[in-house]
C-alpha cells in the first residue's frame, strides 16, 4: 500500500512539474503569516509560531498535503502548493518536523530565527523558477542551465540586458526584479556581458557537493548569498553546512597555497586558492580576513583566521553557518560586534542583552558591575581591535583608554543614545551610524581646527 502511495505522488509531481500555475506573491504571502502567526502578530513567523499551529497535523509525525490544504484554508490555493513542496523534502509521505525546521532554517535568509514576507516571497519565487529549469528529477544540470538562458553551441555570450529581456519572455509571469537579480549573479566581472564560461564556473560553485547537478537547496543559496555563500560551501569541505576552525584554516593554509612560506598568503596567493570566484568578492573576503587596515596590503595568517572565526561565531558553538559567515563578511567588523550582543538573533539589541553579554567578561577577580577594555576585548576577541577600542571609548563616554564601562549607569544612557527611535531595541542600522558619529564629527572638528589655524 505504501508503495502504491508513493507511486501517486510520484506521478502527481511529475504531472504538477513545475510547481505552482502562478508566482507567489507578497500580497498573499502576508496573508499566510497573518494566519499562522502567534498572537504577538509582528508580521513575522517563527519555527515554534508554525509547529503551535500545526500541532494536531504533527501529533502523527507528518503533515499531509490534504491536511496542509484544509489547515491554511483561505489561503490562495497556488501558495498552499508551492509552500507545501517547498517544505516537503521527499516528495513522498507528507512534511516531518525535521523537514519543517531545516526547510524554515533555509528561508530565513539573515537567521534571526523569524521569517518575514519579503525572506518568504523571495525564497519561493526562487524554488519556482530553479523548477522551471530544472528536471523532472528537482535538480538541475549545467546543460539545462544553459538552454534556460538561451545558450547554444553557437552563442557564446549574451548582453545583460538581452539575458535579461529573453528570461522575461520565457518566464513572463516571473517578477523582473528577481530575474535581474538571477543575472547578476552570473556577471562575474561586472561588464555588460554574460559568457557561457561564467555560467559554467558559476554552475560549478553553487553545486556545492560536485555531484553534477545543483539542488534547489544550492541554487538558492548561491543566488542570496551570492560569491560569499559559493565561498563557504568551498570551505565546508565535509558538507555538513558548517565549517569549523581546522576547516577554514586547512583550506587556506593547504600544502603549496604558501608559495614563498613566509606564513602568509598575500593577496596574490589568496586569489590564487579562490581561483574561478569573482575578484570582487575575493578581495573583499581578504580585507575582512587581513588586519591591515590597507586595502589589499598585508597577509592573511593563520592567526588571523583563527581571531576572525571566533569572531564570525556569533553564538559561540565552535561552528560558523553560511548566514554566519555571509554577515560577517558583509557588514564587517561593527557587524560581528552587533551579532554577539544580539543574543536571540532577532536582528535587535535590547540594553539587558547588551549587560548580559557584557557581564560574561567582568573578571571574577574584580567583580565591579564595570567593563575595562581589556574585558571588553575578551568579549570581542577576533574583531579587529582597532575597531573594538573604537566602540570601547564610545561606550566608556570618555576619551580615556582606561576608563571602564559602567554597565549600571553608563551603558542605559549610551543604549538611549544610540536607539534613535525610542523603541528599546537598537538595530544594526542604529548601531553603525552611532558608531560612524563620531568619526564623522571628529573630521569636521578637526578640519574646523585646522581651518581656524590656517586663518
Amino acid at each position: 500500500m505504501k508503495l502504491f502511495l508513493a507511486l501517486i505522488a510520484l506521478v502527481s509531481i511529475a504531472s504538477s512539474h513545475p510547481i505552482g500555475k502562478e508566482p507567489v506573491n507578497k500580497k498573499d504571502v502576508k496573508a499566510l503569516i497573518t494566519k499562522i502567526e502567534g498572537p504577538d502578530g509582528d508580521g513575522k513567523l517563527t519555527l515554534k509560531e508554525i509547529e503551535t499551529f500545526f500541532a494536531k497535523e504533527l501529533e502523527d509525525g507528518t503533515i499531509s498535503q490534504e491536511e496542509f490544504t484544509a489547515k491554511l484554508s483561505g489561503i490562495d490555493a497556488n501558495l498552499i502548493e508551492v509552500l507545501y513542496h517547498e517544505l516537503d523534502d521527499d516528495h513522498l509521505d507528507g512534511i516531518s518536523k525535521d523537514e519543517l525546521k531545516k526547510n524554515i532554517q533555509e528561508i530565513d535568509i539573515d537567521g534571526n530565527g523569524e521569517v518575514t514576507a519579503k525572506e518568504l516571497t523571495k525564497s519561493l519565487l526562487l524554488g519556482q523558477i530553479f523548477e522551471e529549469i530544472a528536471g523532472d528529477d528537482h535538480k538541475m544540470t549545467l546543460d539545462e542551465l544553459k538552454t534556460a538562458f538561451g545558450f547554444d553551441e553557437k552563442t557564446t555570450e549574451i548582453k545583460k540586458k538581452d539575458l535579461v529581456k529573453h528570461l522575461q519572455e520565457k518566464f513572463p509571469k516571473y517578477p523582473k526584479k528577481v530575474l535581474k537579480k538571477l543575472v547578476k549573479e552570473f556577471n562575474d566581472d561586472e561588464d555588460e556581458k554574460i559568457t557561457v564560461q561564467e555560467v559554467a564556473d558559476n554552475f560549478n560553485g553553487f553545486d556545492a557537493n560536485e555531484d553534477t547537478k545543483v539542488t534547489v537547496e544550492e541554487f538558492r543559496q548561491a543566488i542570496l548569498f551570492g560569491a560569499i555563500g559559493q565561498i563557504f560551501h568551498k570551505i565546508d569541505t565535509d558538507n555538513d553546512e558548517e565549517i569549523t576552525e581546522k576547516e577554514l584554516v586547512d583550506f587556506f593554509f593547504k600544502e603549496g597555497n604558501d608559495k614563498n612560506k613566509d606564513n602568509g598568503l598575500d593577496i596574490d596567493e589568496f586569489k590564487a586558492v579562490l581561483k574561478g570566484f569573482p575578484e570582487e568578492a575575493i578581495e573583499k573576503l581578504f580585507d575582512e580576513l587581513n588586519d591591515d587596515s590597507k586595502h589589499l596590503q598585508g597577509v592573511v595568517t593563520k592567526e588571523e583566521l583563527t581571531a576572525n572565526f571566533k569572531a564570525f561565531d556569533s553564538n559561540n558553538n565552535g561552528k560558523v553557518d553560511i548566514r554566519e559567515f555571509y554577515y560577517s563578511i558583509k557588514k564587517g567588523a561593527f557587524g560581528q560586534m552587533f551579532r554577539k550582543f544580539d543574543k536571540n538573533g532577532n536582528g535587535k539589541v535590547t540594553v539587558e542583552e547588551m549587560k548580559a553579554y557584557l557581564e560574561e567578561f567582568d573578571s571574577e577577580d574584580n567583580k565591579d558591575n564595570k567593563i575595562d577594555v581589556d574585558e571588553f576585548k575578551k568579549a570581542f576577541d577576533g574583531v579587529p581591535v582597532m575597531k573594538v577600542e573604537h566602540v570601547f571609548k564610545k561606550l566608556a563616554g570618555k576619551d580615556d583608554e582606561k576608563d571602564k564601562i559602567d554597565l549600571e549607569t553608563e551603558l542605559p544612557l549610551v543604549f538611549a543614545e544610540i536607539d534613535k527611535d525610542h523603541d528599546k531595541n537598537i538595530t544594526f542600522s542604529e548601531f553603525k551610524k552611532w558608531v560612524r558619529e563620531e568619526d564623522n564629527a571628529s573630521s569636521s572638528s578637526s578640519s574646523s581646527s585646522s581651518s581656524s589655524e590656517g586663518n
